[in-house]
């Protein structure tokens, strides 16, 4: 359904006397308002499932859509006077209207009081309502604007009754001049509200979404995380993974006193957890082999950084009792512990029972306490930016819902997301509770978020992550295991690396998952039996460098740079290979992990050499001259470097070459 059509949809039906006396009662309630009354009487009827006789041939209740005719003036009284809805209306969807003080000014902040207990009306509300009264001042006492109503169905939601929860308020209508409504009625002036079902509430029998959980470490988030994986193993058979497997070789023990251990036995089967995490700097409780055997002897909880603490916590609420923190359980002055470890985390990620991923930036800051609530008015359950509203149910039942200002949430924008360690961790692991702004569950089957709405078809992910999935299943062609090889550098080298010489390493695991399947000879980076299409990676939109401060990986390889890579320029299937690989040999500095670092490596290639004038080649790599490249590409490349991504002053550096590896027949 096209949203902006006015066209579409059909007009809220008529409510009867069921409704007609619930109202009455209401209107004795604290949130009752006239202004806002049809929003809150007819909404509801967007919830109701295909099926229901009452909705006549709809398909279901989003196929409607509601008119709300307001005076500015009444708008303005009702958001002064305490209304939350009509609040957010005056301050988020009017302010572009020409106003007498503040032309084309928008409000940037979501405070419209401190939280939905708040005694005072927020500054801004107050602003947007003495706007309201300036142009009831210039047009009269009688200026309206009718606003439209729809239901906001995300396709992206994987669960039916889960996919409504967003409704998209606009102004379709005005009496005002042209002059002073062309901004307020343009399409693009959209107010989107999530809604949420409340605990103990008649709305949480009709809307499925609840508002984001603010304590994960109470019991009901506890709960929440134990259902999500309880309902994994009982009924996802795309996660099915064996009762007991191998523990790595050292884990973390969670003693029935309660204490800790470094457990080391091996040959021990059991389910066990792994923590993914920032470490955020030096980890001052990290194992070396000075500390190995007190280690093994036993510690306290309490001797962990927060990070750490709450994993444990969640691990013996899930009840599990071993833990794979890589800090503690791989030696960290040890070379070749951590070869050998590197060499066997696909195994561990794969068979772990589940990965806790905390996303915050720092192993000190923790995940399970509060995040999001009013510190004013702490203990309420719900955010600070949740307010409350009346919401008639398609029972005709009256009860109470939340609302809040749809807001785009991201989990590829959250700290753990831009460290390149936690990629091959998520891509490898069948099962994700990550703790962040939010909390969410990610399985091979389903996306789950502890409150609010997750559209995962809007994250930034430039991996198709169900190829990728099928590829480590072994159910893809060889051509396209490579085509999403490249996709995967491309999603990585997004990501930042502490340590240069982390580059190879960080993605050893995936790596030799894929070495696994192709049976190929990994090199540098690159597929022996697609080297030459390897070799094709572009640092594009820049044509800049940036070099690491040691050798990590020969040029020839995209692990050479810190750049951000791309294979957007791959030739199709019917070209030409023109070029031969000669000799290609690289030697690991470790035979334990021939995927991670390396001490040298040779290429010798034989083809045909281009000679193009500098001018010419100049004008064949400027960035005006190329395919366009996705937004969010120069998003991360201007985030990442601080700079802009052009290369209009690049130069061809002396000896420059074109060296062809495919041609095209006319």
């Amino acid at each position: 359904m096209n949203n902006d059509d006015d066209s579409t949809g059909q007009q809220a039906p008529s409510q009867g006397k069921e409704v007609a006396e619930a109202l009455k009662e209401w209107t004795k309630d604290p949130l009752y308002c006239p202004v806002c009354l049809p929003v809150s009487r007819d909404i509801g009827i967007f919830t109701i499932p295909a099926g229901n006789t009452a909705l006549g041939d709809s398909n279901d209740g989003s196929d409607f859509i509601i008119d709300w005719e307001v005076k500015l003036g009444q708008l303005a009284d009702s958001a002064e006077g305490g209304c939350a809805f009509c609040a957010l209306v005056a301050a988020r969807l009017l302010p572009t209207m020409p106003p007498s003080t503040h032309p084309g000014n928008k409000v940037e902040s979501s405070a419209y009081g401190c939280c939905h207990l708040a005694k005072e009306v927020g500054d801004q509300v107050k602003w947007a309502a003495k706007e309201l009264r300036a142009v009831c001042e210039v047009h009269g006492s009688d200026a309206y604007v009718n606003i439209l109503a729809k239901c906001a169905v995300d396709v992206g939601l994987a669960a039916k009754d889960e996919r409504f929860g967003r409704v998209h308020f606009r102004v379709r209508d005005t009496n005002l001049p042209t002059e002073a409504s062309r901004q307020l009625i343009a399409p693009g002036n959209q107010l989107t509200v999530e809604l949420y079902g409340l605990e103990g509430e008649f709305s949480s029998e009709w809307l499925k979404n609840r508002p984001l959980t603010v304590y994960p470490g109470s019991e009901a988030g506890l709960q929440l995380a134990r259902d999500w994986l309880r309902e994994c193993v009982d009924t996802h058979h795309e996660c099915h993974s064996a009762e007991t497997s191998a523990l790595p070789a050292r884990v973390v023990e969670i003693l029935d006193g309660g204490g800790l251990r470094l457990h080391d036995e091996s040959g021990t089967q059991a389910k066990y957890a792994i923590l993914s995490y920032c470490w955020g700097g030096t980890q001052d409780f990290a194992t070396t082999k000075a500390t190995l055997e007190d280690r093994k002897k036993g510690f306290s909880i309490s001797d962990l950084p927060k990070t750490l603490q709450d994993a444990v916590t969640v691990v013996k609420e899930l009840g599990l009792r071993y833990l794979w923190i890589d800090s503690i359980c791989i030696i960290q002055d040890c070379e070749d512990d951590k070869n050998k470890e590197l060499a066997s985390m696909p195994s561990y990620y794969a068979n772990a029972w589940i990965t806790i991923s905390a996303g915050g930036k720092k192993c000190t800051e923790g995940f399970l306490d509060t995040t999001g609530e009013c510190e004013q008015h702490p203990g309420t359950g719900l955010p600070r930016d949740v307010l409350l509203m009346g919401i008639v149910c398609p029972d005709a039942t009256v009860s109470k819902m939340g609302f809040t200002q749809a807001r785009e949430w991201k989990l590829s924008q959250e700290p753990i997301s831009k460290r390149a360690w936690t990629f091959q961790e998520r891509v490898l692991s069948t099962r994700v509770i990550h703790y962040g702004t939010r909390m969410l569950w990610q399985c091979h089957s389903s996306v789950k978020s502890g409150g609010g709405m997750v559209d995962s078809s809007l994250d930034d992910s430039t991996v198709d992550l169900d190829s990728l999935r099928r590829v480590l299943r072994g159910d893809e062609t060889l051509r396209k295991v490579y085509d999403i090889w490249y996709q995967v550098i491309r999603e990585y080298t997004i990501r930042d690396a502490s340590l240069d010489e982390d580059k190879l390493p960080a993605i050893s695991a995936l790596a030799q998952k894929f070495g696994e399947i192709t049976h190929d000879e990994y090199l540098a980076g690159l597929w022996r039996g697609d080297i030459l299409r390897g070799l094709l990676w572009s640092t594009y939109p820049t044509l800049d460098l940036t070099n690491p401060t040691q050798w990590t990986a020969p040029s020839w390889s995209w692990a050479s740079n810190k750049n951000v890579i791309s294979y957007d320029s791959l030739p199709p299937t019917e070209a030409i290979p023109v070029a031969k690989i000669t000799h290609c040999q690289v030697t690991p500095r470790s035979t334990l992990a021939p995927f991670a670092r390396l001490n040298s490596a040779t290429l010798d290639i034989r083809g045909k050499v281009l000679t193009l004038p500098i001018e010419q080649l100049k004008l064949f790599v400027k960035v005006e001259n190329r395919l366009p490249w996705p937004y969010m590409y120069q998003y991360f490349w201007e985030e990442k470097n601080g700079i802009d991504a052009g290369c209009s002053n690049w130069e061809p550096p002396d000896g420059c070459i074109v060296l062809v590896l495919f041609i095209m027949r006319e």
